[in-house]
């Protein structure tokens, strides 16, 4: 098919096919073929037959959507690829599968030492740790090729996240097993340099051009890639109009689909709140009133603070250093709220104890809520409980009780962390804002909670013990 090869619309002398008819049509020769299929006859189902295929053969789906006929809109020009979807959730997933497949299988590269480069690796501060790999991405098809339809998880935003930090976290792995030099790692550069360019607020001209070349030349490897055969995808020709959009529109980041789908989040929220009769009718009259209060300046609750950082105070306390530092201090947060005082070098505070608060769309409560964690200043990261949550001087200030991270990879690819009844666990404290928090389910493989087992997805108390799965929340 003619898709299945690079493309380049900005620079059309890099690929001589860009010259014909059929690859970009204007709106005007759009619509005489929305007048010759219009005057083809639909009598018998031969005739619909070919009036569909007509269709086909010129790209459409149908030549009766309602965008034909808005006025001053041209469908050919105004219609920029969305980035989001044909990137981090479509090509980049797809490559990084094959990448690690790439890895284990052909350069015999174990999967427990992909995950170790990838917790070992020091992400910054306040960006969530992305999810592990899983086993599944080491099946392949015959003949040592990566399956069809492998991708790797996680959101949009962490693929992205891991996509700009590829290089580092995988470039010892790749060095080790001296492929620096294969086509899977140049293929991954180029694509890593594509991204950077997209992800860039301003874009000039010669960028643009970059882009475009780094598309050109990233395609043109791809498929040389004898592992990566059968993954060339429709979005990777989508990806080739993204540079003649960015010349349009500019930078592809500003108008991709990533707070709009964040916004179907708060319409699934209000979704939930109903019963399913009429979705549509809810989520509409909802809408209305909860746009008729904030006119009034009354707010609608919890929707209109769906990205903001809230909390529920349970009561205040003055906390002094020469208290805190007695043997028989009554805190039991004593040593971090001593070694707080000591930093911010005052005597005594007053504090505001917080039970649950709700920060970037998830709900951390006290001695429930479990995270991974990178606490300011440390060189690693540990799975810890919420064990205690503060205000001081309007800054929040989270408690977290940390386990050592017995890291590992069950049967199904899921992170592993085992806690016995004698597990040492210590306290750490991070500034809201300041830590990278990634929202854990554990579910219990094998408890030792009186009774045993438990129902899987449920958040237990910190005086449950054994083998948990710990999955991120989405």
């Amino acid at each position: 098919m003619s898709w299945q090869q690079p493309f380049s619309f900005v620079r059309p002398r890099a690929n001589t096919a860009t010259t014909c008819r059929h690859v970009l049509r204007t709106a005007a020769q759009h619509a005489l073929d929305k007048a010759y299929h219009a005057g083809l006859p639909a009598g018998t189902s031969k005739e619909k037959e070919d009036k569909d295929a007509f269709c086909k053969q010129r790209g459409v789906t149908n030549y009766d959507s309602p965008c034909w006929r808005i006025p001053q809109f041209d469908i050919t020009t105004m219609c920029p690829v969305d980035m989001m979807h044909v990137e981090p959730e479509g090509l980049l997933k797809l490559e990084l599968a094959g990448f690690i497949y790439v890895m284990t299988r052909k350069w015999g590269i174990e999967m427990a030492a992909v995950n170790a480069a990838m917790h070992k690796y020091p992400w910054p501060p306040g960006q969530g740790h992305p999810p592990y790999f899983t086993h599944t991405l080491e099946k392949g098809r015959e003949g040592g090729i990566a399956k069809k339809g492998a991708h790797i998880h996680g959101t949009a935003a962490q693929v992205l996240h891991l996509t700009q930090h590829a290089l580092n976290v995988f470039g010892g792995l790749v060095e080790g097993a001296n492929q620096l030099q294969s086509d899977e790692w140049h293929c991954l550069t180029l694509h890593v340099k594509i991204i950077l360019l997209m992800m860039q607020h301003s874009i000039t001209s010669s960028q643009i051009l970059l882009l475009d070349d780094y598309i050109f030349k990233h395609q043109e490897l791809f498929l040389k890639i004898p592992s990566y055969q059968g993954l060339f995808k429709p979005k990777h020709h989508m990806a080739t109009h993204i540079p003649l959009d960015a010349f349009r529109f500019g930078p592809p980041r500003h108008y991709w689909c990533m707070r709009f789908e964040t916004m179907n989040g708060v319409f699934k929220n209000i979704a939930l709140g109903g019963n399913f009769q009429s979705v549509l009718k809810r989520c509409a009259e909802f809408w209305c009133v909860k746009t008729a209060m904030n006119l009034q300046g009354r707010g609608a609750g919890k929707y209109d603070a769906w990205g903001d950082t809230t909390w529920d105070i349970t009561f205040s306390q003055t906390v002094a250093l020469a208290a805190l530092t007695l043997a028989n201090s009554p805190s039991r947060h004593s040593a971090v709220l001593a070694a707080l005082l000591r930093c911010t070098q005052k005597p005594s505070a007053d504090i505001q104890w917080v039970n649950n608060l709700h920060h970037l769309g998830f709900q951390y409560d006290v001695g429930e809520t479990w995270v991974y964690h990178a606490p300011h200043g440390a060189t690693e990261a540990f799975i810890g409980l919420v064990d205690g949550m503060f205000l001081l001087d309007g800054v929040v200030f989270m408690i977290f009780k940390d386990y050592p991270s017995i890291m590992g990879l069950d049967s199904e690819g899921a992170p592993l962390a085992t806690f016995g009844p004698a597990t040492v666990s210590h306290a750490s404290l991070s500034q809201l804002g300041e830590v990278a928090l990634c929202p854990l389910w554990r579910i219990p493989v094998s408890s030792g909670r009186p009774g045993g087992g438990g129902a899987a997805g449920k958040r237990f108390r910190a005086a449950a013990t054994g083998t948990f799965r710990f999955i991120p929340l989405q």
